[in-house]
């Protein structure tokens, strides 16, 4: 499985990406644990998020991330220097798995992000002095901190399309076969060696001094057209057995010929964003292999406990028989001990004397231990070491206590294995509940999911702006002539759009409409109980100001007869909607949300902070939830949570019996 970013990968994404984000405005910078780095960009045509992980990878993503609310010290200082920042370039260093980023803000700053093992994501300033970087680095060639100069480590400066035949031969001379020549002599990953070869109807086995200009010839030409291929901006994940393997800026027709399934996508970026993050090989910030590994660990030590607690228990038996057997010959033993100690006052050797003792009493000596002061006899056909220093009763209480010994040890390492065993079924519970949860996190945003917004009993959808840029935005670029605008009669209010569709729009789906306006309008600041709106179709309205006039940032004109919707409530729900592999936040009028979830509360405006409420919310929610979903509500963030919240509030109605907080 692909865990990280090729170099082709990084020289397709860089390709497809540089023009979209050059002048895009940086807006802010996120931190998610310690590696995961999200540029907010603005661009004149849309919003885009560049999620940068050192060491792994560099895209666009369209996922929802759970971005902390508390920045962390670099990213803060990340802010410092680039928020508000205009992206000059980004451009592939080389050909390297390095991404230089050149944001200008006042002066040039460079943000440099290493997709190569141990790689770092550093801030430059002027003559390249690292100004912050994600982690101190010392390397045999170079030094990665702060007041440094960054080296980048040394790397590829390859042009396939200015290589010739016989420099091509000469760089992989002295690899084993012609794949592996590609992959060393040239840097390139495995994937594009074994896809050139095949393309090119070359065994990848071939030895590099069997091959013929011909044969080089077609290598080089089809390397060069597969590069090509990966910088058209398509993408393509490869699956076996059900589990994605790879992702690829080219089409990969050898594991397609060797029976794996592929999903292709018209964009490289969605393509990457899709299999680092739907596919993770990190959950919640814990690396997946760490946890994994643990297992394995536990799962060792397991084993480990079963073979000791059955030793153990094999040997307690055999003392328990050695302890009965002897008790049988009693006698026998008695005679024979008695008769070594009295040989041996007579001799002064003890061996001696067990030897004649063996003879005259018919106890068959297989050996004597001198350096133990033991010996061994045979008994009822086996093999039993008795001390001759102790009388038999004692050599039979010896056996007996070893029995009893091994037995409270298996007993102890028994109750080990039961610990070791419910720590390693937690653990998994934990691992399987953390992948679920991350592919509940990364759900891919709806378009519209910026806005506030709302879906009628009827279906039609519903936006509104969360501030005065986005009421303008949503008017220019959503609001259609039979669409229908909608605004709070007040000042400072959401500019609620519902989109038709072309359909007629029905009472019941303007005034589920109205609750979103009234809700978020400053009558929810203002404690208000009820509101009126007005509504008109959007061909009504304009943002172009009359001539000689201006018209102040989220306001517009409205001409022809308003329509009004009176005795709105103020008062909103906020629920949980488990929909497919990932729960969804709704909000909207009490009995729309009621038949839409069994997980919500109601809202109205009080004197609660929206953070603390929001907090209050999340626990209510998981007290109502069923154990299935409660995953999934464990899932939404606090933050989500409070993006909904209109103001100071107060909770008035959840369902069923939920305890104080």
């Amino acid at each position: 499985m692909k865990n990280s970013m090729s170099v082709v990968d990084v020289y397709a994404c860089i390709k497809e990406i540089s023009n979209v984000l050059k002048d895009a405005r940086i807006s802010n910078i996120y931190n998610i644990g310690k590696e995961i780095f999200v540029f907010k960009l603005k661009s004149k045509i849309r919003d885009y998020m560049l999620l940068v992980e050192p060491g792994r990878r560099i895209h666009l993503t369209q996922y929802r991330l759970e971005l902390p609310r508390t920045p962390s010290p670099i990213c803060m200082g990340l802010r410092k220097y680039l928020r508000g920042g205009i992206m000059v370039s980004i451009t592939q260093l080389g050909f390297d798995r390095i991404v230089s980023l050149e944001i200008k803000r006042g002066v040039i700053y460079k943000v440099i992000a290493e997709i190569m093992p141990r790689g770092v994501l550093c801030l430059l300033g002027d003559q390249s002095k690292i100004i912050y970087t994600s982690e101190v680095k010392k390397f045999k060639d170079r030094i990665v901190k702060t007041g440094a100069t960054y080296i980048p480590p040394p790397g590829s400066s390859l042009k396939l399309t200015e290589l010739t035949v016989e420099e091509f031969l000469e760089r992989i001379r002295g690899s084993p076969d012609v794949v592996r020549g590609i992959v060393r002599g040239l840097g390139l990953p495995g994937e594009f060696a074994e896809e050139t070869c095949f393309r090119a109807g070359i065994e990848k086995t071939v030895k590099p001094p069997d091959l013929n200009l011909n044969d080089a010839s077609k290598i080089l030409t089809t390397m060069i057209m597969l590069l090509e291929e990966s910088s058209k901006g398509k993408g393509y994940i490869v699956f076996r057995d059900g589990e994605a393997i790879t992702v690829t800026p080219f089409k990969p027709t050898l594991l397609v010929e060797s029976g794996a399934d592929i999903v292709e996508y018209d964009s490289f970026n969605s393509a990457l964003d899709d299999y680092f993050t739907r596919h993770p090989t990190k959950i919640s910030g814990i690396p997946a292999e760490a946890l994994s590994k643990e297992i394995k660990r536990l799962e060792t030590t397991i084993l480990k406990q079963e073979k000791l607690i059955e030793e153990y228990d094999q040997r307690a038996e055999r003392y328990f028989k050695i302890a009965n057997m002897l008790m049988q010959d009693l006698e026998k033993i008695k005679r024979f001990l008695m008769c070594v100690r009295k040989e041996r006052s007579v001799l002064d050797d003890w061996v001696k004397a067990a030897q004649n003792c063996s003879t005259m009493l018919g106890v068959p000596l297989v050996k004597c231990l001198k350096e133990k002061g033991t010996v061994i006899i045979m008994v009822n056909g086996e093999e039993v070491e008795i001390d001759i220093r102790r009388k038999a009763y004692e050599n039979i209480s010896h056996y007996y206590e070893l029995a009893k010994k091994n037995r409270e040890k298996k007993k102890r390492a028994s109750e080990v294995l039961i610990d070791l065993k419910r720590k390693m079924e937690t653990l998994i519970r934990e691992r399987e509940e953390k992948k679920r949860i991350s592919l509940i996190k990364v759900r891919k945003k709806r378009w519209y999911e910026k806005y506030h917004w709302m879906i009628t009993s009827d279906g039609f959808l519903v936006i509104g702006g969360r501030d005065a840029s986005q009421n303008e935005s949503i008017v220019r670029k959503y609001l259609e002539k039979n669409d229908v605008f909608m605004h709070a009669d007040v000042q400072g209010a959401s500019a609620v759009v519902v989109k038709t569709g072309g359909r007629e729009i029905s009472e019941a789906a303007l005034r589920e409409a109205a609750v979103i306006a009234v809700c978020y309008s400053r009558l929810w600041s203002r404690g208000d109980s009820i509101g009126r709106v007005f509504w008109v179709r959007g061909e009504q309205v304009s943002t172009k100001p009359p001539i000689g006039q201006y018209l102040p940032k989220g306001s517009f004109i409205i001409s022809g007869k308003r329509e009004f919707i009176e005795n709105v409530p103020v008062k909103l729900a906020l629920g949980v909607k488990i929909a497919g592999n990932y729960a969804e936040i709704i909000v909207g009028p009490v009995e729309l949300v009621k038949s839409k979830t069994k997980y919500y509360v109601v809202l109205e405006p009080g004197k609660g902070e929206p953070r603390d409420i929001a907090k209050r919310i999340k626990r209510i929610l998981l007290k109502l939830a069923d154990e299935e979903d409660r995953l999934y509500i464990k899932a939404v963030s606090v933050d989500e949570l409070l993006s909904k919240i209109p103001g100071p509030s107060r909770i008035v109605e959840f369902p069923n019996e939920c305890s104080k907080e």
